[in-house]
């Protein structure tokens, strides 16, 4: 859509090629979330505990998503802290999840027989 992104990530090694170019390591942080208007966090930050670091350094108003498959456990908890949106799965098969989940499968594996994708927007 043309407008200026960042990517801010632990370990740049995850992103493509092209994404490079939108990298900003964690420890330079601060800056683009002080810049940004809108700010969408994956639920990888809740696993890496990061969450609590981000979600401090965002101020109050500005448009914020948290998304992924872990995001979606919480929602009212997320609300509390400013989030605007949360996105992620919800679980319709758990036996189907268990199997796949130990089979080495991932997001796109559970949304292709036993899980759906949701969203919560505070209001």
């Amino acid at each position: 859509m043309g407008n200026p992104f960042f990517i801010v990530q632990r370990n740049a090694q995850t992103l493509r090629p092209d994404e490079m170019r939108y990298f900003k390591p964690e420890s330079e942080m601060s800056s683009p979330l002080k810049e940004s208007d809108v700010v969408i966090i994956t639920g990888t930050t809740i696993v890496n505990h990061s969450i609590d670091t981000i979600l401090s350094s965002i101020n109050n108003g500005k448009r914020t998503a948290i998304v992924g498959p872990t995001a979606s456990m919480i929602p009212n908890a997320f609300f509390k802290r400013g989030v605007t949106v949360v996105a992620g799965v919800r679980i319709l098969n758990p036996d189907l999840m268990i199997k796949i989940l130990k089979q080495g499968g991932s997001a796109c594996h559970l949304l292709k027989g036993c899980a759906e994708k949701i969203a919560f927007i505070e209001t």
